[in-house]
Formats: C-alpha cells, sequence, structure tokens
C-alpha cells in the first residue's frame, strides 16, 4: 500500500493570527493519525504574515504530546542557516523523547538576500558546501560504527535523516549515500519527478537503508464535488501566484483569490502552478494521486492541503485517507490550548 504523509506549512490566513495557524496544526496533526496517515512533516519558513512556523524542532514537541504512533518531523530544517552540530542535538533530544517517531528532514536555505535570513544568520558564514553540511549532520545525527558519540543525548536512538529537494544533483547526492529522498513535486513539478526517478537509478544500499525510499510531496486538495474543489484550491494558488511576483502575504478567502493578478507574468506563474496541483473530486484526485507516484517511482506521498477554512483541509484529508483505503485509529484526544 502507499504510504501517505502530511505537509504543513502553517500558512495564516486572512482574517486569523499565527496563534490560529499553530493551534490548527496541532489539531489537525491529531485528526490525521486517527485517519491513519503515518507521517506529519511541518516545514520550516520565515515569511512575517504569512507561515507560522519559525521553528520546526519547537512544534514537534507539542504534536507528539497531540499523537501517540505516526512518525512526525520536519520537511525540513533550512540547513543554511543553522549549525549541524545544534540541529543534531534538537533531533537527537527530540528522538528521546518520542522514540521511534522522529523525521529529520534536510533543506537548503532559501531568500538569503531577504532581511529575514540575514538576521538568521548574523553576520556568520559557515564553512562547507551544502552537501558538505548534508554529510556533517548524518554523521552527528547517526555515527559511524565504531566512532564515538560525543554529541547528547548519547543514549538516544537515531531521527530518520531524509534529504529534501528538487533536482536531480540533491536527488543522486541522496541516493549515492544511501539516504531516504523527498522531491518537492508541489514546487518544481516535472523537475520533481525527474529528481526521484535519478535518485532509485543510483542509489546505493548504506547502514541507514538498504533499499531506495522516495517520497514526493503534493499538492491535493479532493472535495465531493469538483468545482467546490477547485473554488477552495484558489486560495492556495493566489498565494502562490503572489509569491512568484515577490508578494507575501495570508491565505485570502476563496472569493478573493478568484481575482488573480493580471499580465504575462501572473498568467505564465498561475497556469505553472495549476499544473502542479491535484485537485478535483475524491476518485479524480486518487487517481492522479497514484499516476503521479508511479511515474517518480515514490514510495510515499506526502500531501501538502491549503485552504482558507481549516475544516476544508481537514476534510481532503479525510477523503483521501478514505480512497486509499487507510486504517484509522484511535485519537489521543490531546486538541491545542
Amino acid at each position: 500500500m502507499m504510504e501517505l504523509a502530511v505537509l504543513d506549512q502553517l500558512r495564516i490566513t486572512e482574517g486569523r493570527g499565527a496563534r490560529d495557524a499553530l493551534k490548527e496544526c496541532v489539531n489537525l496533526a491529531a485528526e490525521c493519525e486517527a485517519l491513519g496517515y503515518g507521517r506529519y512533516w511541518i516545514a520550516e519558513h520565515h515569511r512575517p504574515g504569512a507561515m507560522a512556523c519559525v521553528s520546526p524542532q519547537i512544534l514537534i514537541t507539542r504534536i507528539g504530546a497531540a499523537t501517540r504512533h505516526m512518525r512526525i518531523g520536519a520537511a525540513g530544517v533550512l540547513l543554511d542557516f543553522y549549525s549541524p552540530y545544534k540541529v543534531a542535538e534538537d533531533f537527537r533530544t527530540l528522538e528521546t523523547l518520542y522514540p521511534g517517531r522522529i523525521d529529520l528532514g534536510v533543506a537548503r536555505g532559501s531568500g538569503s538576500g531577504r532581511p529575514e535570513a540575514m538576521a538568521l544568520l548574523n553576520g556568520r558564514n559557515f564553512k562547507g558546501s551544502h552537501s558538505q553540511r548534508l554529510l556533517q549532520l548524518k554523521e552527528l545525527v547517526a555515527p559511524a560504527a565504531g566512532r564515538s558519540g560525543a554529541i547528547e543525548p548519547a543514549d538516544s536512538r537515531q531521527p530518520q535523516f531524509w534529504v529534501l529537494g528538487a533536482s536531480e544533483e540533491t536527488a543522486e547526492f541522496a541516493g549515492r549515500m544511501g539516504l531516504p529522498f523527498a522531491a518537492a513535486h508541489f514546487l518544481k513539478g516535472q523537475s520533481a519527478i525527474k529528481a526521484a526517478q535519478a535518485y532509485r537509478r543510483v542509489f546505493q544500499p548504506s547502514a541507514a537503508l538498504a533499499e531506495p525510499r522516495a517520497c514526493l510531496t503534493v499538492f491535493a486538495l479532493a472535495s465531493d464535488d469538483e468545482r467546490d474543489a477547485n473554488t477552495l484550491a484558489s486560495s492556495f494558488l493566489r498565494c502562490m501566484v503572489d509569491e512568484t511576483l515577490s508578494r507575501s502575504g495570508p491565505v485570502p478567502l476563496p472569493d478573493a483569490a478568484a481575482q488573480l493578478p493580471v499580465g504575462n507574468r501572473a498568467d505564465e506563474a498561475a497556469a505553472n502552478w495549476r499544473e502542479r496541483m491535484i485537485v478535483g473530486n475524491t476518485d479524480k484526485v486518487q487517481s492522479a494521486l497514484t499516476e503521479l507516484a508511479a511515474r517518480a517511482g515514490a514510495d510515499a506521498l506526502a500531501m501538502l492541503t491549503v485552504a482558507h477554512d481549516p475544516a476544508v483541509r481537514a476534510e481532503s484529508y479525510r477523503l483521501i485517507a478514505g480512497a486509499f483505503g487507510l486504517a484509522p485509529k484511535p485519537a489521543a484526544g490531546v486538541a491545542a490550548a
């Protein structure tokens, strides 16, 4: 059976704030666990007024307390902004608190010229390429056999290490290192599919992984009515078109989102983003997801669903879980305060 997971960007919605987005994330995680989803990943972003999760490590502790079974993690930590040693300490601590449940997904930092990125770096210039820093982090998280583990908690289990990206270069790096790879289809479309295929071609077994493990992160929104689904998904489309035009803000109501910016660049952006979105009635979405996973050679799908109304997101995840025959699990029964 295809493994299904959830990717949450914690987007702030118009009329509500970051506190609401954080509470909705915790509640949605508990709901998705009860539906049978196997993983809940949260993304790190630094976009004031648009996205609420600036520290996956902190939020993971809250989601861990609100759930019992499913894996939880970051997809991903923006490694270019941090010391690999500190990231390793954080995630080994999380694995100690929630043994066998923690995923550490690592991505590049983005927007290096933006004020938020400059503030995060605070004048620092970390040594080494992104690949070198990934290798350093991997060794800190899971020391090779026979090497002493100086990092605490020294007696913790190892979180599962994922490489995130959408380029064939990153995919081949993950494959040659024998690490799991997650390709961002919702961001890069066909390039992410090619990356997942490249990952499988070059994969070499490792102590961490005997066989390739590829996940495709996709935008999906299902509704009982296809027209409703397209209307509801227009909020995300508007967000992505705005971001392409270097604008950033909360998720708008569908009525407002339908009025897209005008101009050749906006029209091209809207067409590109529509191609990467899987939207429709449940049967259409289930069929499209299955076909996409087969093309990419993906073992898992991590679905990003963005809508103005949190109930719409929860209903979409419920419909997709039912279409794929996920086995429901007892709810943890812990709601966000």
